[in-house]
């Protein structure tokens, strides 16, 4: 039988302040032949993460001795402090003999994101107007978002009776880290 290897998964995941993923090769048939891959980071419109910034690329070959079914490999994760989506790459596995089949031939790998943001009144930032419009500033106290994120906060009033009612949506994002609010409770109904 011609060797087969594969990814034991189509899909792996990993914490992006885990430090490293390790992807595992399977080889089902030909097991008493000695034979060699490639794998390698596949250029692709799904792939979001950033070589060097999200992971340290590899372009390695992967020998399998005779008798040799598993091999596993290591990947570097970095880790940053953005607060960003899930971000994706994707492995490939590539013949350097003509003799090699493969099941799986890819495998995406999933990093998840570690950071937060952390928002808040700014100290002394109410204001109360004699018409009964208070403003107050709210900010991201710590964290950054990355470029194309955001995150997006309700404000709500809570009433003496610990009913609530919805103030305003403020939407943060990586140009906008501050906002002054501007409303007027007494048209809130508790």
């Amino acid at each position: 039988d011609l060797p087969e290897i594969s990814f034991t998964k189509q899909e792996y995941y990993v914490g992006e302040g885990d430090g490293v993923v390790v992807v595992v090769l399977e080889r089902y048939e030909g097991i008493t032949w000695s034979v060699s891959v490639t794998i390698n980071i596949l250029s692709s419109q799904v792939a979001t993460a950033s070589e060097g910034v999200d992971y340290i690329s590899i372009n390695k070959v992967v020998n399998f001795q005779s008798g040799e079914t598993l091999k596993n490999i290591t990947i570097t994760i970095m880790d940053d402090t953005y607060v960003e989506r899930t971000e994706y790459f994707i492995l490939e596995i590539e013949s350097i003999e003509e003799v090699v089949t493969f099941s799986i031939r890819e495998a995406v790998v999933a990093i998840q994101d570690n950071d937060m943001v952390r928002i808040g009144f700014t100290a002394n930032s109410s204001v109360v107007a004699s018409n009964g419009e208070t403003t107050f500033t709210i900010q991201i106290l710590s964290g950054q978002l990355q470029f194309g994120a955001s995150v997006r906060v309700m404000l709500t009033a809570v009433g003496p009776m610990k009913d609530k009612a919805p103030v305003c949506t403020v939407e943060f994002n990586y140009y906008a880290k501050e906002y002054a609010v501007k409303t007027n409770f007494s048209h809130i109904i508790y």
